[in-house]
């Protein structure tokens, strides 16, 4: 859980407060190993957020982010797992190496980590990580992420439903009711999806 001063710095951030935030989070970092805070930070010092742009600041910000998150991924928290391998995926802030990413995410798929299952359902629906896109294996991922009531799952697998041109009656019906429950669980897509099939 986030602490009462990093929420305000973050709140400082959104708000354009940058003089204020930037105080804040760098008061944070000297005490903490939350994460958010280095990334904030690089990214302060990387636009030149209410002072003057530097690189080094942005890029030392930045691997120590990196470094947090693989920190707790070596301890075994799924969450963090899943940040690192897509830190790996996109290359941010670390050198690229989509074979390890690709690794990490079926390992935590298999073990039932949700929001990974749906990314791997987007890696094969695309072709993403450096592999061919497997519509089997796309499918496969999107059901079980689907089962787990993963919201853009929903919403996804409601919008590969009602995309058909022959959908019947059933079918409308049980797209209709994964969307139903995406808006319920918060998936501001699956609000736009229902409006335009249902509205």
């Amino acid at each position: 859980m986030k602490n009462t001063l990093l929420k305000e710095a973050i709140d400082n951030y959104d708000n354009d407060k940058m003089a204020l935030a930037l105080e804040q989070f760098l008061d944070i970092s000297k005490t903490t190993d939350e994460e958010e805070v280095f990334l904030y930070l690089s990214l302060i010092f990387k636009h030149g957020d209410g002072v003057p742009a530097d690189e080094f600041k942005a890029k030392q910000n930045k691997k120590r982010y990196v470094e947090i998150i693989k920190s707790k991924a070596d301890k075994g928290e799924d969450e963090y797992k899943m940040k690192y391998a897509a830190i790996l995926q996109y290359g941010d802030g670390v050198e690229i190496d989509e074979k390890s990413a690709l690794t990490q995410f079926i390992e935590l798929a298999t073990n039932g980590y949700v929001e990974s299952q749906f990314h791997l359902y987007t890696i094969y629906n695309h072709g993403f990580c450096g592999i061919d896109k497997n519509e089997y294996l796309a499918h496969k991922w999107l059901s079980k992420a689907t089962s787990n009531e993963w919201p853009e799952a929903l919403s996804t697998s409601a919008l590969n439903m009602l995309s058909c041109g022959d959908i019947d009656n059933i079918e409308k019906e049980k797209a209709k009711l994964l969307l139903i429950r995406a808006i319920d669980l918060g998936d501001w897509r699956a609000q736009e999806i229902y409006d335009s099939y249902f509205n």
